[in-house]
């Protein structure tokens, strides 16, 4: 029917709120990563992948927040 949109899919929705933060230092940890995200607002979500064969973080992690305008905000405030 045209005109008539299907329900929106909530992983989409999701999506919008995780941000992808790559170029991580060694010695970035969960808490600095936090100390640098939060003045953006609520995460509800923070994953720094780890490579265990190495003892040590994979260099990027996924950082969701509670809203997709603080994800957005981010992204704008740290890209580059």
């Amino acid at each position: 029917m045209e005109g008539v949109s299907d329900p929106v899919d909530p992983t989409i929705l999701a999506s919008k709120r995780a941000v992808y933060v790559g170029g991580l230092a060694d010695g970035v940890t969960s808490q600095l990563l936090r100390a640098a995200m939060i003045p953006f607002g609520p995460i509800k979500s923070l994953d720094i992948p780890m490579d265990y064969k190495e003892g040590h973080h994979k260099g990027f992690a996924f950082v969701e927040y509670e809203d997709a305008d603080d994800a957005s905000e981010a992204i704008f405030n740290m890209d580059g």
